[in-house]
């Protein structure tokens, strides 16, 4: 019959977990002829299953640890998430399932609740990195200094155990300057959790070498004992090339010349130079590149300008061209400009002994080679050593002479200027006979 229905508890309500009385009242539309009723029921209110959400995670590399990226369900209620495996796993190669237990911070209304998804570990690709120990020159072989390249697992530093391809291979020996392009392969020990890699770099060779410009002193052979300085004290990088430009009783000046740092002006016999057969240089006085002490014969295709023939003559030479030409026009006073074959060496300069109380010029006759030296490459310049004459014994004028010229190139050279003198002194025996008597 018509009526209303109240209820206890009324609609909307939450109940909490257990057993409960829901009871109603009915009120009939028809109150004269009927009266109101109860009634009633039990309702059992259960745990609920809290809702999670999570969706399988992208594949990983392997030596990828678990992380949030991959362990991070979520519940439709506040609580706790347990992980097998837990947070920082390294997993194998592989599918593996990945669990979790979700704990209600509600543990009255809500029961823990389980899911899994599946993660795909793929083998990893070992990361190389390769930066040559040591320069790459012409004229040197490749070796472990060059071909050092390290493998090691994505995001970890420690180095992988394997083999390396190189190409070119150790021991090729490297004949031009340039990019030169060398590539690797990595094979690792471990082939089920990682794969081979590969990499490639593009240094560039150097036309390396180093380049000793000065007099007798670096040209050696001044006694049946003595050696150039030069083949001792480079025995270390003679992989690299070196190349000994000294010439007896040269100043800084006529090496400077041939170094060419000193511009100098010459006179062309008849104001041309022919197409085939040699022809008169004369030069100004002091400024001659080739002497009658050398280069050794007057003829050194290593030294600038080709082949060299020298003459009686202490101011000419006979410039020989190194194949058939054309005539070249040279009237008046041109500058003779030499070719440069070793400017990409490191130079060592070590002049002035043969004009030594020039002071003036050899600061600057050194300072104009040094401006030859490109921005980015390094160079060494020695001092000057006094010799065993009377006038330059200590306490003589010459000898402060020296010293003062000396404190002038250490300042102004620096961390690049060596004093070679200091340095015998020092190493001074008096055990050895001949040293005493050089001391």
């Amino acid at each position: 019959m018509p009526g209303t229905f109240s209820y206890t508890p009324s609609f909307g309500t939450v109940l909490s977990v257990g057993s409960h009385t829901l009871s109603v009242t009915f009120n009939p539309t028809d109150a004269m002829d009927y009266s109101s009723a109860t009634a009633s029921v039990t309702l059992s209110v259960s745990e609920s299953a809290p809702v999670l959400s999570w969706t399988a995670p992208a594949a990983i590399p392997y030596g990828t640890a678990l992380s949030a990226a991959q362990l991070n369900a979520s519940a439709s209620v506040p609580g706790t998430f347990a992980y097998t495996p837990s947070l920082g796993t390294v997993l194998s190669v592989g599918t593996h399932t990945l669990s979790v237990t979700f704990t209600p911070t509600d543990a009255t209304d809500y029961a823990p609740t389980t899911a899994s998804v599946a993660l795909t570990v793929n083998q990893a690709t070992p990361r190389i990195t390769w930066a040559p120990a040591a320069p790459i020159a012409v004229g040197m072989a490749l070796g472990p200094d060059q071909l050092n390249a390290t493998a090691t697992a994505p995001g970890n530093t420690a180095k992988l155990t394997g083999s390396f391809l190189y190409t070119p291979a150790a021991g090729t020996t490297l004949t031009e300057s340039g990019a030169l392009t060398l590539s690797v392969t990595f094979t690792p020990a471990d082939t089920v959790d990682y794969t081979t890699a590969e990499a490639t770099i593009t240094p560039t060779v150097a036309a390396f070498g180093v380049a000793a410009w000065g007099d007798s002193l670096t040209s050696g052979n001044q006694g049946v004992f003595d050696r150039s300085y030069l083949s001792q004290s480079v025995a270390a990088i003679d992989h690299a090339g070196r190349k000994k430009s000294g010439c007896q009783r040269q100043t800084s000046t006529q090496i400077g010349v041939r170094e060419g740092g000193i511009p100098v002006h010459v006179t062309v016999a008849g104001g041309s130079i022919p197409a085939t057969g040699g022809v008169r240089v004369t030069f100004p006085s002091g400024y001659e590149p080739v002497t009658s002490e050398g280069p050794a014969g007057g003829v050194d295709r290593n030294d600038p300008g080709g082949a060299w023939n020298g003459d009686a003559c202490l101011r000419c030479i006979y410039l020989m061209p190194t194949e058939p030409g054309s005539v070249v026009s040279a009237p008046g006073s041109p500058q003779f400009v030499v070719d440069t074959p070793y400017a990409g060496y490191l130079p060592v300069f070590w002049e002035g002994r043969n004009n030594v109380t020039a002071k003036s010029q050899i600061l600057s006759d050194i300072a104009a080679q040094v401006a030859t030296v490109p921005s980015n490459q390094n160079y060494l310049v020695m001092s000057i050593i006094n010799q065993d004459i009377p006038a330059e014994w200590i306490g003589e004028f010459h000898v402060w002479t020296i010293i003062d010229l000396n404190n002038q190139l250490a300042n102004k050279y620096g961390a690049r200027y060596l004093d070679i003198r200091k340095a015998l002194v020092d190493s001074y025996d008096s055990t050895q006979a001949t040293e005493v008597s050089s001391f």
